[in-house]
């Protein structure tokens, strides 16, 4: 009886030492590297640690092997279809001339000696050097050039996009498609054809620290980003997210999500993709500035009741100033030209005022209202533009006491009725009787467009003062 005693003393006791090893050992494995904002996960590393605390979570390791471009497998391609999960694929200096889709995860691709010493140039220019559509990748030091896209992250999260020259590609140098959760920093970003990087319905991402030129970022229905420390042309890239009452004196591009009561004034913004670029914000005031050769100058995403005055944007890619689904904003006094596609376009946007702004030498039109209704557009001066105004499925405008001046088509529309043209002055309409303006309509009994006529019901024969 005692000897049985004993033994179960001892078998507690046994029991209860393993347990505090463990403890004590789990305890150890907590609290180590506990002040380190970046994680290794699953054979990923990042190099490069800093202020924003990117925050990958940490899960069992997987320890795969290494594989080496050329050595193993000739091409980047052929090492990412014999890799498994887990391995890292190193590619030596040199050129490649392929476009390597990723398409499992944990995988880590990494240049031996840095981007300027291994160059992947897209074989096809339809199509992105790299295509990622699986997660948790880890992409670092390449030269990535000449594709359609440089890297698309197609539904595609929990990426690592470090230390990369992305330059030179035809449309869009990094472009995030339905993807979250990645951590973007530390690459220079270059003459890409329209953006550098392009967010589409793409949220919880951190880009940070990466240097434009001649680039920028532009997003769509993406929320809750993070954007810090970027550079654009060696000024800042800011970036606004639920802000209100703030006043940007310095920056290389403005970008406004969710924003109230921000004053952009007295920039000068040129060589980026859109110069100022507004989501879902309201009551900002965009005053005195100069924006010209950008993408787009300035760009409205459902934004009301903002402020647009006093700016000189010319010289632009694409619109001078376009409102898309944005509603009681603004626009006077601005010096709008040479914009290679229109002046002032809406698209979708209501109760807007155009007014007392010079719109001249657009190469398509002045001012394009495209399923654009209850706008007001009066006292401006329209000189010189292939149109000088087109309405396009567009109702209830009153177009009134604007100048049109040597416009090879004055004004024009289709599919646009009771809108209301009174006291234009119109270079060559010299007579007090009402000017026609000539349109089409389309009957879909019929299945074809007809000629229509509005007319300015009382045109002025004089120059109109603004």
């Amino acid at each position: 009886m005692m000897k049985r005693g004993l033994v179960s003393i001892l078998f507690v006791s046994l029991l209860l030492v393993v347990n505090s090893t463990a403890i004590s050992e789990n305890a150890q494995i907590s609290g180590k590297d506990s002040n380190k904002r970046y994680f290794v996960e699953e054979g990923r590393e990042i190099s490069s640690i800093n202020k924003f605390g990117y925050s990958v979570k940490e899960s069992k390791s997987l320890k795969g092997k290494i594989i080496y471009v050329p050595d193993d497998y000739s091409t980047i391609q052929k090492a990412v279809d014999h890799a498994q999960p887990g391995d890292t694929i190193i590619v030596r200096d040199g050129t490649y001339v392929e476009n390597v889709v990723i398409n499992k995860p944990h995988l880590t691709i990494k240049s031996e000696n840095g981007p300027e010493n291994c160059i992947v140039e897209a074989r096809s220019d339809d199509d992105p050097v790299f295509l990622i559509c699986s997660n948790y990748t880890t992409l670092i030091g390449f030269t990535i050039m000449d594709g359609q896209f440089g890297i698309r992250l197609l539904h595609s999260s929990n990426n690592i996009i470090t230390n990369n020259s992305i330059l030179n590609n035809g449309w869009i140098g990094l472009w995030l498609w339905y993807s979250s959760d990645n951590i973007i920093p530390n690459n220079n970003i270059s003459n890409n054809g329209g953006y550098g990087v392009r967010l589409d319905a793409s949220s919880n991402n951190q880009i940070t620290n990466n240097t434009f030129i001649k680039d920028g970022v532009s997003i769509w229905y993406s929320y809750q980003n993070i954007i810090e420390g970027n550079t654009v042309n060696g000024k800042p890239l800011v970036y606004l997210e639920g802000e209100t009452g703030v006043r940007i004196e310095d920056a290389g591009q403005v970008i406004l999500v969710n924003c109230s009561d921000i004053e952009v004034k007295n920039l000068n913004l040129s060589n980026t993709d859109i110069g100022i670029e507004l989501w879902d914000s309201e009551n900002c005031r965009i005053e005195s500035n100069v924006i010209s050769n950008n993408g787009c100058g300035i760009e409205f995403w459902y934004s009301s009741n903002n402020i647009i005055a006093n700016n000189t944007v010319s010289d632009n890619k694409d619109d001078g100033i376009e409102l898309d689904d944005s509603s009681n904003n603004i626009i006077m006094n601005n010096t709008i030209s040479n914009n290679k596609d229109d002046g002032i376009e809406l698209w979708h946007s209501s109760r807007d005022t155009i007014t007392n702004n010079t719109i001249s030498d657009n190469r398509w039109c002045g001012i394009w209202l495209d399923e654009s209704r209850g706008n007001t557009i009066t006292k401006n001066n329209i000189d010189n533009n292939e149109r000088g105004i087109f309405l396009w499925d567009s109702f209830g405008n009153r177009i009134a006491k604007n100048n049109f001046i040597r416009n090879p088509i004055q004004a024009t529309f289709e599919d646009s009725l009771f809108n209301w043209w009174f006291n234009n002055y119109w270079d060559d309409w010299k007579f007090s009787l009402p000017r026609p303006i000539k349109g089409t309509i389309s009957l879909e009994f019929i299945d074809r467009d007809i000629p229509w006529i509005n007319f300015d019901w009382h045109p002025s024969t004089e120059l109109l003062e603004g």
